[in-house]
């Protein structure tokens, strides 16, 4: 599963970030951390998931997540992430593409994040990730779990959202490409060894 977080792609703005699950044994097998617009990381995405045995890919819709997810759809990316929302119009859930991130989904983003480090379940490998973690904090007045000054949450918010992906698929016992047995067979023998991306990945 790969949880991407979608930025503008501006100097001197935020970055685009995806981090990369292994399903079945709930660790991190990658990132990728840069700045692009939106339309080139969605190409960045599509490579990342078709290394990755066509990954399921879920990017933040939010703002310039859209065009991401156009790339991804124009060039025909099989296997996209669509998230199950409660549609307050109809008494039943219903689903759309992409994650998309408000007040509620953030703090379930976050609350679960959490959880799983906590108890020691998702295997972090990337430090830069484990260095952003240690940086957030709780505003005061808003109650928000967030980047303190001077630091990004991009990392955090592209981990998050490839954990709720992962669990959903974990729950609901999905076999196929994110399944596999051979994606974990080929990368059995490189445990401890870290998957070379190229830039801005580890």
């Amino acid at each position: 599963v790969i949880g991407a977080d979608v930025s503008d792609g501006v100097s001197g703005g935020d970055f685009s970030c995806a981090q990369i699950i292994s399903v079945n044994r709930f660790k991190q097998v990658g990132c990728w951390h840069g700045l692009e617009e939106p339309y080139e990381f969605g190409r960045t995405l599509s490579m990342l998931g078709n290394y990755f045995n066509t990954a399921l890919i879920a990017p933040e819709v939010n703002a310039s997540g859209i065009t991401t997810v156009t790339y991804l759809r124009t060039n025909d990316y099989p296997n996209i992430y669509h998230m199950r929302i409660l549609d307050m119009a109809y008494p039943e859930e219903t689903e759309r593409i992409g994650w998309r991130t408000n007040l509620h989904t953030r703090r379930l983003l976050i609350d679960t994040l959490r959880r799983v480090i906590k108890e020691n379940s998702l295997m972090l490998m990337d430090p830069e990730t484990l260095d952003e973690l240690k940086t957030l904090v709780k505003n005061m007045e808003t109650g928000k779990i967030e980047a303190s000054p001077g630091n990004n949450d991009d990392r955090t918010m592209a981990l998050g959202i490839a954990v709720m992906a992962a669990l959903e698929v974990r729950e609901s016992k999905i076999l196929g490409p994110v399944g596999d047995v051979s994606y974990v067979d080929k990368f059995r023998e490189q445990e401890d060894t870290s998957v070379k991306l190229g830039r801005g990945g580890y």
